[in-house]
């Protein structure tokens, strides 16, 4: 009985291992959690719209609806259906972005989850420009988290950047990378990111598993900061169709989103492991 409950307390203990950003602790302030206990998705932080109020993601033929977004057991859940909602996208999905509330610029941004499971399913959590008008400025964009979930093994890392660079607009021009790891729709896991002035690295679990050092969205591009979005799309060239097997509704699931910033000073990471390419 000792070492079954020794266990679950090294699990429980495992679990909260990686909320927290790389490097010294004591330089890091948090700016923004959500740990999606309530029974309803706080107003306060979140839209169900896109900053200009679209409801579509890139070429995905899903069309976010605020019924596919809710919280319960702790979760944010967010829902993709076979459902028709709106005119041309024969199915539903869902987004939830934090543009009216909060952004900033440079920090870490991490959040655990667990991804659904099915051809023509694409999660993503994400970061975008915060524009005075909320209107859709792009780029820059900072995916912190993009999966193809035919493979729920993988998902993908990129940082968007303009031909105008360091403004915004211009023709897209991009630098992405991918992770293998565990099914990531088995279980939760943490995926996080820190932004810099002179890097982004990705990490997963507490690892570092990517970073580029070239056309870092900073100051330079005349906007205060970034925001958060997660959503849920379906299809798209990119994502890839549905099949028969992919199962509806098909659930991506968020337990908690947490941000910080440097305090005071400033901090040193380590740099990205020796195995991995830096761009």
């Amino acid at each position: 009985m000792k070492l079954i409950i020794f266990f679950a307390a090294f699990m429980l203990l495992c679990s909260h291992v990686f909320a927290a950003p790389p490097g010294d602790q004591s330089k890091w302030v948090m700016t923004l959690s959500d740990e999606f206990n309530g029974t309803s998705l706080d107003a306060s932080k979140w839209a169900m719209a896109r900053s200009d109020g679209g409801r579509n993601i890139a070429d995905a033929v899903s069309w976010c609806i605020d019924g596919n977004v809710s919280v319960s057991d702790g979760l944010l859940h967010l829902k993709a259906t076979n459902v028709q909602s709106h005119s041309g996208y024969p199915y539903s999905g869902a987004v939830i972005s934090g543009h009216n509330t909060f952004n900033q610029m440079y920090g870490y941004f991490e959040s655990s989850m667990k991804f659904p499971k099915g051809a023509g399913l694409w999660p993503a959590f994400w970061l975008m420009p915060k524009s005075s008008n909320n209107s859709w400025m792009w780029p820059p964009e900072i995916d912190i988290m993009e999966a193809l979930c035919a493979n729920t093994n993988l998902f993908y890392m990129t940082n968007h950047w303009g031909s105008n660079y360091p403004n915004t607009g211009g023709s897209d021009q991009m630098s992405g990378g991918s992770y293998s790891g565990p099914d990531f729709s088995a279980a939760f896991h943490t995926i996080g990111m820190l932004w810099d002035a002179t890097q982004i690295a990705w990490y997963v679990d507490g690892m570092q598993v990517r970073r580029v050092t070239d056309h870092i969205p900073t100051s330079g591009y005349g906007w205060p900061g970034m925001y958060i979005l997660f959503n849920i799309a379906v299809g798209g060239a990119w994502g890839g169709p549905p099949n028969s097997s992919t199962p509806w509704p098909s659930d991506y699931q968020v337990d908690w989103v947490r941000v910080w910033k440097i305090g005071t000073g400033s901090i040193t990471v380590p740099s990205a492991p020796t195995n991995l390419r830096v761009n």
